[in-house]
């Protein structure tokens, strides 16, 4: 059986992929940062911060076919009514650029018999808030 290994299953695109991937009869590792998701588009739930080196190599321990990093972090709402952009920008980009280029590179060091897929994705099309409407 193949296994699919994806980060942001607590989200929209991450549990519509986890389900499409499950009915396919694949393995689903769902990575998030929430404690106690429950769900019926992943397997095996992995919690992790997704922030260290450690936690890169913890989702290659799956031996996964197939690694989707989606899992995303945007801007709350900037101003009076929320959180300014400037305080979380570190955490955002290490979120959304760092940590899945740091899983990419930790991939391309394996040596393996067989291919292993690494596809990243950025959207904010889940409809979460955001300043940008």
């Amino acid at each position: 059986m193949k296994t699919v290994v994806i980060t942001g299953i607590s989200g929209t695109l991450g549990s519509a992929l986890g389900q499409e991937y499950i009915n396919r009869g694949w393995q689903v590792v769902g990575v998030t940062r929430q404690e106690n998701l429950e769900g019926n588009f992943f397997n095996t739930l992995c919690v992790s911060q997704q922030q260290t080196l450690e936690d890169a190599q913890k989702l290659l321990e799956y031996d996964p076919d197939v690694i989707i990093l989606n899992a995303g972090q945007i801007e709350t709402e900037v101003g009076d009514g929320g959180v300014p952009l400037v305080e979380i920008v570190e955490s955002m980009n290490r979120v959304n650029y760092s940590w899945p280029a740091l899983v990419a590179l930790e991939a391309a060091k394996l040596k393996r018999e067989r291919p292993l897929d690494v596809v990243a994705i950025g959207s904010i099309a889940d409809g979460s808030p955001s300043c940008f409407g």
